[in-house]
């Protein structure tokens, strides 16, 4: 990891460049995308070093760190960020170079024709400089590595490169060269014969001119339709969705309102084909077919379904929640306990990035308030002599945690105060550390995924209301990169937000009448104390909801974020974590358990 306080970040600043060819570290070498580079220019750097020749090394350790940037196209506005982040500490960015750093990118760039390096170096200038040349050779340079990838076995590799060459091509602006040129290699790239081959092709790229308002709406809405029909005639309900999705945007930006509310209802029952598929087979999976069906009502719901419809799909979501309990239990006891972080990697180490998630979210239980409550009472001894307290880091004390004998009322209080500290310490503390941590850089690592990739979680979901799925999206998304800091200010709250809209669709009153006849709405504590949201979400559940969030005796997340009190390496702790890891498994989890 590199420090961002660096003066120059890349090894070679202020030395005279060699002279090397920069194309001759690739022979050999066929980059899918540049963590191949990387690797590449990595490799070079270290056989340079071990012949001697230390300037070669620097050069070729700077282009691995230029490359090393990690794309994340779905945000324009900051369009890279760091490889990786632990504890705080994260590897090199963009502006993090320095003038002089600057320089050096641009000379390197005349010292290569790969057109990846080329893109990577041009857009650093772009990005960095506002260069308009360099946005506009990086741009062409785009779309040449993106049709170098369009063949079965990589083409997944160059979708963000066309993706990032309309990006430049419309700051650049939308009557010039580098987005007209984009825009037809896009829209090229979709009508390939790749799309009727391969099932997921055409939607990474009607997401990319979707995304920017390119190509002709009513033309792409079709295209989309036609798709998501080959899509359920293959019983694959979730592809079909994703082109569904797709279809529906494409029909609004035509302004054809009958088509799309068409395409959103299609959308919604596609769910219910979703959860039938989960019951199907040798092992069904009720808690998966739940999750589905709860999308479903929700998505119906928005898009205006049938009262009855709703009302129906709603009782079949009862009915598969009942059946899935034990299933519940047998995920969360898969915890090898003789070593964790190794048994947490393994169990997230699946080809698939969603199933991946999900294990994260589920292989580990919430605390069991029964058993945290025996453990408590157990410790009774110290704790009927001692009244414990707790401090801050100046040393004031912020909470007493009383005896648990004495009076029933405050021993009862007592007893919980020991229940958050003895979670807070030792139980969610060991769940972030030997659980999450490793299983979240496990997934970073093997699927690198772009913050669209979360779409799938955020939306039509009963814990996200609508408006607020871009936002929870980006703080699961930098949550799994590992910046803490980030999820944390995000996330926190939408927990609350969220947790006022599942009880206001089931019409429970979340407002205070105050005395001057206005209505606030209830902030977190009070939305935390109705008895409706413990009914709702579950005894433990609601406990971690406290524990994590606002209880001083827990980690009281929400109360030390808000007002300032942590310092920036305390949002990488257990309490970020979990708090983060929660959310994730409130996205999974169908919450709509009884009619309204």
């Amino acid at each position: 990891m590199q420090s961002a306080s660096s003066d120059n970040c890349l090894p070679i600043t202020g030395e005279e460049l060699p002279d090397v060819d920069l194309d001759e570290s690739l022979q050999g070498v066929q980059p899918k995308g540049f963590f191949d580079l990387t690797q590449a220019y990595g490799t070079a750097a270290k056989n340079a070093e071990e012949k001697g020749d230390t300037r070669a090394g620097k050069i070729y350790r700077s282009v691995a760190i230029l490359c090393s940037f990690q794309p994340q196209f779905d945000n324009p506005t900051e369009p890279y960020g760091p490889a990786g982040i632990m504890d705080g500490r994260r590897s090199a960015i963009p502006n993090d170079l320095t003038d002089g750093d600057l320089n050096i990118v641009s000379a390197l760039k005349l010292k290569t024709k790969e057109p990846l390096l080329r893109a990577r170096l041009g857009d650093i200038l772009w990005v960095r400089r506002h260069d308009h040349v360099a946005a506009k050779e990086a741009s062409k340079d785009y779309v040449t590595a993106g049709k170098g990838f369009l063949n079965k076995e990589n083409w997944i590799h160059g979708i963000q490169q066309f993706q990032r060459a309309m990006q430049l091509g419309h700051r650049l602006g939308r009557n010039n060269e580098p987005w007209l040129d984009a825009e037809s290699a896009t829209i090229k790239a979709l009508t390939s014969p790749l799309a009727a081959t391969e099932p997921f092709y055409a939607a990474h790229f009607l997401r990319i001119l979707a995304q920017m308002n390119a190509g002709n709406a009513d033309d792409l809405a079709a295209l989309a339709r036609q798709h998501a029909e080959k899509a359920l005639a293959a019983g694959q309900p979730g592809r079909a969705r994703d082109y569904r999705e797709y279809e529906a945007d494409l029909w609004k930006r035509a302004k054809n309102k009958g088509n799309e509310s068409m395409a959103r209802l299609e959308t919604a029952k596609t769910y219910e084909i979703e959860a039938d598929n989960w019951i199907k087979g040798d092992k069904p999976s009720y808690f998966a077919a739940s999750g589905s069906l709860a999308k479903g009502v929700e998505a119906l719901r928005r898009s205006g379904g049938d009262p009855a419809q709703v009302e129906q799909l709603r009782n079949k979501l009862m009915l598969y929640q009942a059946k899935s309990v034990a299933e519940m239990q047998t995920l969360e006891h898969q915890m090898d306990i003789s070593d964790p972080v190794k048994h947490a990697m393994e169990i997230v180490s699946v080809p698939d990035f969603r199933e991946a998630l999900r294990l994260l979210a589920f292989s580990v239980p919430l605390v069991k308030q029964k058993d945290l409550r025996e453990a408590v009472l157990k410790q009774g001894v110290w704790q009927s002599i001692i009244d414990t307290s707790l401090i801050d880091s100046a040393g004031r004390v912020t909470k007493h945690l009383g005896t648990i004998w004495g009076d029933r009322t405050e021993q009862e209080v007592s007893i919980e105060n020991h229940m958050f500290r003895h979670a807070a310490e030792i139980d969610w503390s060991l769940r972030a550390q030997a659980f999450i941590e490793p299983a979240r850089r496990t997934i970073w690592a093997k699927n690198i995924p772009r913050e669209s990739d979360f779409n799938f979680l955020v939306f039509d979901n009963p814990f996200v209301p609508p408006g607020h799925e871009g936002i929870v999206r980006r703080g699961l998304y930098y949550g799994l990169q590992g910046d803490l800091l980030l999820a944390t200010h995000l996330l926190v709250p939408q927990i609350e937000n969220s947790i006022r809209y599942v009880l206001e669709q089931r019409g429970i009153d979340v407002s205070n009448l105050e005395s001057d006849l206005t209505q606030p709405v209830k902030l977190l504590g009070p939305l935390l104390w109705l008895p409706e949201t413990k009914r709702v979400f579950g005894e433990d559940l609601w406990f971690e909801l406290r524990g994590l969030l606002i209880e001083q005796t827990g980690y009281s997340l929400r109360n030390n974020a808000a007002h300032g009190f942590l310092t920036e390496g305390q949002f990488y702790g257990p309490e970020s974590l979990n708090a983060w890891w929660l959310v994730l498994r409130l996205c999974y989890t169908p919450l709509i358990q009884v009619p309204a």
